[in-house]
């Protein structure tokens, strides 16, 4: 599991830089540098981290906000489940389960019967490395003791095992023998912890629970979930150098870190890697955002370690090959050549991408794309749809 993300975020982190630039730069430089954007505040103070109180979760606090689950070894990530409420409810129209509730019938009805707010109510969604399971975390809001079994109950359709307080056992037979899915509630201990002034760190606060999802066959052991996790400081000392990564920390949509995987590349093992996606209030210069009538810019940063520092022939190598990959989508897609234009524009302008000592560092901020290129595009689709 941890081998097919980790490539597909190096896929797409490589795939996008092929539309952005044709040639990579000097190590040390950096090619599509923004414009000048609004100054970040100041960074609070934090305090070190610290360990929970016993049987509780202990949320792990940096400058950007707060989080839930880091891994003590990576792969890991953790996205903030408000950007894609606020994603998918853009137009008005759809609800933020509409896409879930395709996938898995019945689920809204579920969750409403169980007082429990999909928007509202799940704050956080993480994935871990766990060995042979799968192991989520989510950090959710409950409103009284008896919520978490009525939740599971209403979401399985039936009472579940609980062999232990507030920890739920679902057994099915798969194709080969059967399985379990373990789901244990972990109050959260907030106790003197301060968020940063922020809506999307502050909103987190509202949770009172972790659920610790595990997935695998029924006889596996089931792993503690409070050991899978960094030691506090050493997790705020991690998550504050990914953070390091956007400009503003502010509006955190995910954060994560890659595994050590060879041969990403001929000639080139990932030994590492991080990525951070923000939503930062919108600045002055971002066309894009204000085009579609967002209060946000957009900031995806990706760092990819690797065995040896790359040259600017090899990421043009790269480069080309993810280019012809992606004419080759575009030509077998039945998405209008207008649309796919205004996507090619969006992706090349935004890009910038620097080389450093072992690292190749790709950004996308949309406050880059300028208006003119927006607008030609813009009317190339117009003239596809026969609009004036």
């Amino acid at each position: 599991m941890k081998n097919r993300a980790a490539l597909a975020i190096a896929a797409l982190a490589i795939g996008l830089a092929s539309i952005g630039c044709s040639k990579s730069d000097p190590a040390g430089e950096e090619k599509g540098k923004a414009p000048a954007a609004a100054a970040a505040p100041p960074l609070a103070p934090v305090a070190v981290a610290t360990p929970g109180r016993p049987g509780m979760f202990r949320p792990v606090i940096t400058a950007g906000g707060a989080t839930m689950a880091t891994a003590a070894k990576p792969f890991w990530f953790e996205i903030d489940l408000g950007c894609y409420v606020a994603a998918i409810t853009m137009n008005g129209d759809a609800r933020a389960i509409d896409p879930i509730e395709k996938v898995k019938p019945g689920i809204a009805a579920a969750l409403a019967a169980a007082h429990f707010d999909f928007e509202q109510d799940l704050l956080t969604a993480s994935i871990l490395d766990c060995g042979s399971g799968l192991c989520m975390y989510f950090a959710v809001a409950m409103k009284d003791a008896a919520q978490p079994r009525a939740l599971v109950t209403s979401i399985l359709g039936a009472p579940p095992e609980e062999p232990e307080p507030n920890h739920f056992v679902s057994k099915f037979q798969g194709p080969v023998g059967e399985r379990a899915v373990h789901l244990r509630f972990l109050p959260i201990d907030w106790q003197g912890l301060s968020l940063p002034d922020d809506p999307r760190a502050s909103r987190l606060r509202r949770a009172t629970h972790v659920v610790f999802v595990f997935a695998d066959a029924s006889s596996a052991p089931v792993p503690d979930p409070l050991a899978l996790l960094a030691e506090p400081a050493v997790a705020q000392k991690r998550v504050g150098e990914i953070e390091a990564l956007a400009t503003d920390r502010r509006g955190r949509c995910a954060i994560g870190e890659l595994p050590a995987m060879a041969a990403i590349r001929p000639g080139f093992d990932l030994t590492g890697g991080a990525f951070i996606a923000v939503t930062p209030p919108r600045v002055a210069e971002d066309q894009l955002a204000a085009l579609i009538g967002a209060s946000r810019s957009f900031d995806l940063e990706i760092r990819l370690d690797l065995s040896k520092t790359p040259t600017a022939a090899d990421v043009e190598g790269w480069i080309e090959q993810a280019r012809q990959a992606f004419n080759a989508m575009a030509a077998g897609t039945p998405a209008p050549p207008g649309l796919v234009e205004l996507i090619r524009v969006i992706l090349e302008k935004a890009l910038a991408t620097r080389i450093g000592d072992g690292h190749l560092f790709l950004s996308w901020h949309t406050s880059r794309v300028p208006k003119e290129s927006l607008d030609a595009a813009e009317q190339q689709l117009k003239q596809m749809m026969g609009t004036p």
